[in-house]
């Protein structure tokens, strides 16, 4: 990605995997096709809880990270080589959330660059706005719940 212009080019996915073996709580996942590597996530399942009011401080899983290989994005390959990577990731996302009792609620704050993608998916992502919190006041979005008990 070195040299893309993209947000996460600089991302250092060894370091990210080290990391994710040290850490509990952080998973690192990939998605392959014909044995080469199509995306990647890393998820926090123990550390993040919910902010939005309604859900506050309720478990959630939020990805710290998300990148697709530079052949499937196309902005940079286009048409790119798989299409449907990075919404199969976060749908695994939610997943393992079911699976760790979360009732599917996600979050994460979102690069720039990535903004339209996260709006545009149909799983109920709430757009919370820049938070100032973040360095970078990266736009935050969680899974809005209103089935929760």
């Amino acid at each position: 990605m070195e040299g893309s212009g993209q947000d996460d080019e600089y991302w250092n996915w060894v370091g990210k995997s080290r990391r994710s073996k040290l850490l509990p709580g952080d998973e690192l996942y990939a998605i392959e096709c014909e044995g080469i590597t199509q995306g990647l996530m890393m998820l926090d399942v123990l550390k993040k809880r919910c902010q939005i009011e309604s859900q506050l401080r309720r478990r959630l899983v939020y990805i710290s990270a998300l990148a697709t290989a530079p052949w499937n994005r196309p902005v940079i390959t286009n048409p790119p080589t798989y299409k449907g990577v990075g919404g199969n990731l976060v749908d695994f996302a939610v997943a393992r959330s079911y699976e760790l009792g979360y009732q599917g609620r996600i979050g994460l704050h979102a690069l720039t660059g990535a903004l339209g993608f996260y709006r545009k998916l149909r799983l109920g992502l709430l757009d919370c706005g820049p938070d100032p919190e973040e360095p970078d006041h990266l736009v935050y979005f969680e899974t809005l719940r209103m089935d929760d008990p």
